[in-house]
C-alpha cells in the first residue's frame, strides 16, 4: 500500500539508497543527521531527485498547513479508509467513497511500513475528517487543481479514465463482473499436479529463502497481520529480495518479468502460461506460518481487468480464508479466482506452513466470463432444485 517505489516506475514519493548504506540501514536515518546522511527523495515521475526536490522534502517533516485546502477525488472503488491521526495504524476516523470529493488542508512526511521508506500524509478536512497517503491509487488531483510540491496524487484525468476502463470490449461493466456481484471464489482449473509443485517449491526456497511481508495495507497494520511471507517469482523488472516483494500500484504502466528463480520453476511457468490472458503481473509463491493471521483488508488494483487467483501448494483443513465474511476451502492442485477487492482474511491454525502460488493478471474475455458465468450456473442448478 499499499508503499510504492520510484524505481518500479511510478508516481509515488520514497525512500531510496543513500550514503546511509543499503535498502535496510535507511530505516537508521532521521531527521537529526547532516543533510548530507538523510534520505534521497523520489518524486513526480521517478527520475532522479534534483537538489531542489531534497531541500522541499525537507519542508515537509514536520508538515505543511494549506489556507486554501488542496482538492483531490477519491479513487478505489471500494472506498478509502481514514485514521485519526499521521501514523495510519492509529483509529479508524471514518470512510470515504469512490469518487467522493475531499479537501486537505496538511501534508507531512512520514516513516512507511515498506522497509526504508517514507510517503506523504495527507490530513483531510472536508467531508469528513482523517489522515491516509497520498498515493497515486488513492487519491487524484481534481479538476483545475494545481498539483503541489511532491505531489504523488494521480492526475485529474484518472477517474474519467479509469471509468472508461471499467467497460469491457462488450461495453460489460467490470466493477458488477468481476467485483461487486459475481462470486467471491471460483473454481478455474482441476487435478494440477501437487507433487511436481512442491518439488519446484522446495527449489525455489533454496534459491531465495521467503521474507517477511511487510504490512502496507493500513487494514493489516491495524489488524496484526504476522507470519505472512513471499517469494517473488515475477515481479517489476524481475527484481527479486524486498525490492520484488513490494507492491506495484499502477499495474499497467509496469514491466513486469520473470525473476532468476522463476527459471528453476517450469511447471509453474507452464501453469501460468495456460491461463487466457494477455499480461501476466506480479506471481508469488507466498507463504502464511503456522499460526499465522492475514488481518481483513480489501485489495486494490489500478485496472478493473486485473484478477488474483490462487493456486494453494501446501494447505490443509486448519487453514482459514474468509471473503466478506463467508468462509472459503481452497484445495490443493486447485486454480482459484478470488475477489481479494472485497474484504478478506485469513488465519493458519495448523501447525504446518500453508503455501499458495498467487498470480495477477490481465482477465481475458473468456477468463471473464467463466469467472461470471459460474454465478449463472449455480443459479440455474438452485432454479432446478
Amino acid at each position: 500500500v499499499d508503499d510504492s517505489s520510484a524505481w518500479l516506475g511510478v508516481v509515488a514519493i520514497v525512500v531510496v539508497v543513500s550514503p546511509c548504506g543499503d535498502l535496510r540501514d535507511l530505516m537508521t536515518c532521521t531527521g537529526d543527521e547532516p543533510p548530507a546522511k538523510r534520505p534521497k527523495i523520489f518524486a513526480g515521475t521517478g527520475d532522479a531527485p534534483s537538489q531542489e526536490d531534497e531541500e522541499h522534502a525537507l519542508e515537509f517533516q514536520t508538515g505543511r498547513t494549506y489556507e486554501s485546502p488542496l482538492k483531490y477525488v477519491v479513487l478505489p472503488q471500494t472506498g478509502l479508509q481514514l485514521r485519526k491521526e499521521a501514523d495510519l495504524r492509529s483509529e479508524p476516523a471514518g470512510r470515504l467513497e469512490c469518487g467522493a470529493a475531499v479537501e486537505v488542508s496538511e501534508r507531512r512526511f512520514e516513516p512507511s511500513q515498506v522497509r526504508g521508506r517514507r510517503v506523504m500524509r495527507v490530513r483531510i478536512s472536508s467531508p469528513v475528517h482523517g489522515w491516509t497517503s497520498e498515493l497515486p491509487k488513492f487519491l487524484a488531483l481534481a479538476v483545475n487543481q494545481e498539483a503541489p510540491l511532491l505531489c504523488s496524487a494521480a492526475p485529474s484525468e484518472e477517474p474519467s479514465r479509469r471509468e472508461a476502463a471499467a467497460f469491457n470490449g462488450r461495453g460489460e461493466d467490470l466493477r458488477i463482473r468481476l467485483c461487486r456481484d459475481c462470486l467471491d471464489c471460483v473454481i478455474l482449473r482441476t487435478s494440477l499436479d501437487v507433487e511436481r509443485m512442491r518439488k519446484e517449491l522446495e527449489v525455489a526456497e533454496r534459491e531465495h529463502s521467503f521474507l517477511e511481508k511487510p504490512a502496507v495495507l493500513v487494514e493489516t497494520m491495524q489488524g496484526k497481520t504476522q507470519g505472512w511471507s513471499s517469494i517473488p517469482l515475477r515481479s517489476v523488472g524481475g527484481a527479486t529480495g524486498d525490492e520484488g516483494n513490494i507492491l506495484s500500484f499502477m499495474q499497467n504502466e509496469a514491466e513486469f518479468a520473470d525473476t532468476p528463480v522463476m527459471k528453476h520453476c517450469p511447471y509453474i511457468r507452464q501453469i501460468i502460461s495456460e491461463i487466457e490472458t494477455a499480461k501476466v503481473f506480479r506471481v508469488r509463491l507466498m507463504k502464511l506460518k503456522a499460526g499465522g493471521v492475514i488481518a481483513p483488508h480489501h485489495d486494490f488494483f489500478e485496472s478493473h481487468k486485473v484478477v488474483r487467483l490462487h493456486l494453494p501448494i501446501v494447505t490443509n483443513k486448519q487453514v482459514e480464508f474468509f471473503i466478506r465474511g463467508k468462509a472459503h476451502t481452497l484445495e490443493p492442485g486447485m486454480l482459484y479466482f478470488t475477489n481479494v477487492r472485497q474484504e478478506h482474511e485469513g488465519a493458519n491454525r495448523s501447525n504446518s506452513d500453508r503455501v499458495h502460488l498467487v498470480i495477477d493478471v490481465e482477465a481475458s474475455l473468456s477468463l471473464q466470463d467463466q469467472i461470471w458465468d459460474s454465478l449463472s450456473n449455480i443459479s440455474a442448478a438452485a432454479a432446478d432444485v
